[in-house]
C-alpha cells in the first residue's frame, strides 16, 4: 500500500485513543439526558395514573399472548437478618471513576462496530448538534407543562417556580450537552485531520 496515501499506524492509534476520549467527554451529557428524560417519564406516570396503568396492562396482555404468562418471581427467604451497607466518599468516587471508564469504553466498542458494519457516517456540524439539543430539551420542558396543565394531580407552591424547574432542569442538561459536543467536536476535527494528512515520504 502506497505510504503516501494511508495514515501511519501511530495517527491510527492516536485517533482511537482520541475516540476513547470523545467518549469520555460524552458520558456526562448521555446521563444527564438520562434523568432528565426519568423525570418526565415519572411526571407523565403520576399525572396520568389510569392511563399509564392501561397502557401497562395492555402491555403485559400482549406479552403474555405473544410468549407465554408471565411467571412470578420467587423471592428468598433470607436466613439472617442483613447488614447496613456504609458508603464512604473515599468508596463512592472510584466506584464512579469506574463506572465512567466503562460505560466510555460500552460507547467506544459500539461505536466501532457501528462503523465496521456501516461504514463512517458523515459528521454533524457542531451547531446542528446544538440545536437538536435544544429542541429535544424543549419537548421535554413541553412535556412538563403538558402534566401540569391535564394531570390529574395538583402542584403545590406558585406557577413560577415550577415553570423554573420545568426550563430550567433541561437549560442544564442543553449546557452539559454543549459542553460534551463542543468537546467532542473538536476531537472529531482533530481525528480528520490525522486520518486525512498523509505520511511523511522517508
Amino acid at each position: 500500500m502506497n505510504p503516501n496515501f494511508s495514515p501511519s499506524l501511530a495517527r491510527v492509534l492516536v485517533s482511537v485513543a482520541l475516540d476513547y476520549l470523545r467518549w469520555t467527554q460524552l458520558i456526562p451529557m448521555i446521563t444527564a439526558w438520562g434523568f432528565l428524560l426519568i423525570m418526565v417519564a415519572a411526571m407523565l406516570l403520576v399525572n396520568f395514573q389510569q392511563q399509564s396503568f392501561d397502557l401497562i396492562d395492555s402491555s403485559v396482555r400482549l406479552y403474555e399472548r405473544i410468549l407465554g404468562p408471565v411467571e412470578p418471581v420467587e423471592q428468598p427467604q433470607a436466613s439472617a437478618e442483613p447488614q447496613p451497607v456504609t458508603w464512604t466518599e473515599d468508596d463512592f468516587k472510584p466506584l464512579m471513576i469506574r463506572i465512567w471508564g466503562l460505560l466510555a469504553a460500552a460507547g467506544w466498542l459500539l461505536g466501532m462496530v457501528s462503523r465496521l458494519l456501516f461504514g463512517q457516517r458523515p459528521r454533524a456540524s457542531l451547531g446542528r448538534k446544538l440545536v437538536r439539543a435544544g429542541l429535544a430539551g424543549l419537548v421535554c420542558s413541553a412535556l412538563f407543562l403538558f402534566a401540569y396543565f391535564f394531570g390529574s394531580e395538583s402542584f403545590e407552591g406558585p406557577f413560577w417556580q415550577w415553570l423554573l424547574l420545568f426550563f430550567g432542569f433541561p437549560l442544564i442538561v442543553w449546557c452539559v450537552s454543549a459542553w460534551s459536543l463542543t468537546i467532542g467536536w473538536a476531537i472529531g476535527r482533530v481525528q480528520d485531520r490525522l486520518v486525512d494528512a498523509p505520511s511523511a515520504v522517508r
